[in-house]
């Protein structure tokens, strides 16, 4: 899938490199391409930081961090990106191996069926933890989004289902 941006004189897309898979890997071959992976990511943060104005999305963000470290570059774009209008969307299929930095500059929290207690147990440091744990009987593609500080959360699905006419 090829995206492209809205507005193309004002918008760009940012690929990182890719490395080919291969069968079997050495462990120093490993962690030199994790090594890797980390600096043109973190090469990705400090750019987005000096350009501003963006929207930086990271699937599997915990895959650039952990609970408990978090690169400089990576960190600053979190704790003071709104300051250049960067706006910033990450998602992982366990909260509890996300960054606590992440965690506690997060407002919104779009929550898909959560099930792990160890994950029930973080968010719900968070937010009221009756919500997180309300997220279990969510249907498939269903969410529950919450605000931080908001009394209700809202419930929704990522999907439309059709009726017959």
């Amino acid at each position: 899938m090829i995206f492209r941006p809205l507005y193309p004189k004002t918008q760009k897309i940012i690929y990182p490199p890719i490395f080919p898979k291969l069968p079997y890997i050495s462990k120093e071959e490993a962690n030199r391409r994790r090594n890797l992976k980390l600096e043109a990511f973190d090469s990705v943060c400090h750019t987005i930081m000096n350009k501003g104005n963006q929207l930086f999305i990271v699937d599997e963000v915990h895959t650039f961090c952990n609970k408990r470290n978090i690169s400089y570059e990576f960190n600053e774009l979190i704790t003071k990106g709104g300051n250049e209008n960067v706006g910033f969307i990450g998602t992982s299929q366990s909260v509890s191996q996300v960054s606590n930095i992440i965690l506690g500059n997060t407002l919104h929290f779009f929550i898909f069926r959560t099930t792990l207690p160890n994950d029930i147990e973080w968010l719900g440091k968070i937010i009221p933890k009756k919500i997180v744990e309300q997220s279990q009987y969510v249907e498939p593609y269903g969410f529950i989004y919450h605000k931080v500080g908001m009394r209700d959360p809202v419930y929704g699905s990522a999907i439309q289902k059709m009726t017959l006419a």
